[in-house]
């Protein structure tokens, strides 16, 4: 493997000193994770509930608002580069969708002789628990002794279970298939919990695999970000093609406009997005109909034929909406409870983007990565990812200056 490695990171190599390292989820930031401990020398394994990125593909029919710069490393991209392939000159600039990003990036370095055969799928992590103290042991390098080891209880596909353990865990399991209830308070609404399975919380595909699904029929779309924008834009376009489709838009909020543009904003794609949807919502073209200030009292499947019927308290009083389908965009939620025995805050970090981590109480050797790291906080993106990779790595090799995408930079060229 030392061939396929820069002659700049030769020094680097040990300083893992071949500690198991477990990343939990095999998303763009548990490869990122996965990619940063195999060139220190970490001993990685990639556990995955499901199938290698399924969630990133799950929603990768849309296109990405951020550029390719952003959704990728200098450290992904200099490897790329080591295997000779073709995407890692593609222009910095260039807007994909999440499954060519899967395609392009993620499976290329799954693939690689770095990552190869780390991934490990079918296996769901149960729980997170903590042998040894909340504390190092003190400064100095990686060895068997000080290392921290936790123990992992893992649910394998065939409903066995056992403990496994570990040196260093990082959760890179996201947030998307956790999505937030749509009733009062954040609480489910009445109704919501027995019907859950029938809504739909992610984003579907209306314009291929799902389109028979949704055609002909009136869709109620809870929500106002940008996944409810997204979602309405292709209803909307369904609805061009077959008359019979309607779309009903609810926001709890009262603003007349559902989404909030960012001023000046950097991403065209976002911008042109929010545009779009807030014309829709308020010129009631192509059989879109927006209602905002309708809070959800209660839910109710009506039957295969019928749909549901939502109860709401509008502003003028009680009103009731019925559809076939109903999809939900009320964002999504960590699940913390695999790691609740670990004694560390139910919202792991409060930082502002790409800060160190100063938590007085940070479990040694254990962090959450990515989009679960930031709670029920809206606004994460992938550039966030190598921030937090670098900080969790500079802490568990206790190697504060230790930063790989500097070394992967060229001269002027910008990094975390």
């Amino acid at each position: 493997m030392d061939w396929f490695l820069p002659e700049k990171f030769e020094k680097l190599t040990n300083l893992g000193k071949g500690a198991t390292l477990c990343v939990l989820g095999s998303g763009p930031t548990g490869v990122e994770t996965a990619l940063y401990g195999a060139v220190l020398g970490f001993k990685v394994r990639i556990l995955e509930k499901a199938k290698a990125c399924e969630n990133l593909v799950r929603w990768g029919h849309v296109r990405c608002y951020t550029p390719w710069q952003e959704n990728t490393t200098l450290l992904g991209r200099e490897l790329l580069k080591r295997l000779r392939l073709e995407q890692a000159n593609r222009p910095l600039e260039t807007i994909i969708t999440g499954r060519q990003l899967a395609l392009d990036y993620l499976e290329p370095l799954l693939a690689s002789p770095l990552l190869k055969g780390t991934l490990e799928t079918g296996i769901s992590v149960l729980r997170i628990g903590n042998q040894n103290t909340l504390f190092p042991a003190g400064p100095g390098p990686i060895t068997q002794e000080t290392s921290k080891e936790f123990l992992l209880l893992t649910r394998l596909a065939d409903g066995k279970e056992k403990l496994e353990a570990t040196d260093f865990v990082a959760d890179c399991t996201g947030t998307y298939g956790n999505p937030k209830w749509f009733g009062p308070s954040g609480l489910p609404a009445p109704g919501e919990i027995g019907c859950r399975s029938r809504i739909v919380y992610g984003l579907e595909d209306i314009l291929g695999e799902s389109k028979t699904y949704f055609a002909g029929k009136t869709t109620i779309v809870i929500g106002n970000g940008l996944m409810a924008a997204a979602t309405v834009s292709r209803l909307a376009i369904l609805a061009r093609e077959n008359p019979a489709t309607w779309i009903t838009w609810i926001s709890h909020k009262p603003s007349a406009l559902p989404i909030l543009r960012v001023p000046n904003d950097p991403y065209r794609e976002r911008d042109l997005l929010a545009a779009e949807a807030n014309t829709l919502a308020s010129r009631g073209e192509n059989h879109v109909e927006f209602f905002p200030g309708m809070p959800i009292q209660q839910v109710e499947w009506l039957g295969e034929e019928a749909g549901f019927r939502l109860h709401c308290m509008g502003p003028l009083g009680p009103k009731t909406f019925e559809g076939e389908r109903l999809i939900c965009h009320r964002g999504f939620m960590p699940d913390t409870v695999i790691w609740r025995e670990l004694g560390v805050p139910l919202d792991p970090v409060r930082e502002d983007f790409g800060a160190e981590l100063a938590h007085p109480h940070r479990l040694f050797g254990f962090d959450v990565l990515g989009a679960k790291r930031y709670g029920r906080r809206p606004g994460y993106l992938m550039k966030q990812v190598a921030c937090q990779v670098r900080s969790f790595f500079a802490r568990i090799t206790r190697q504060p200056q230790l930063d790989l995408y500097r070394l992967c930079a060229s001269k002027g060229e910008t990094y975390p």
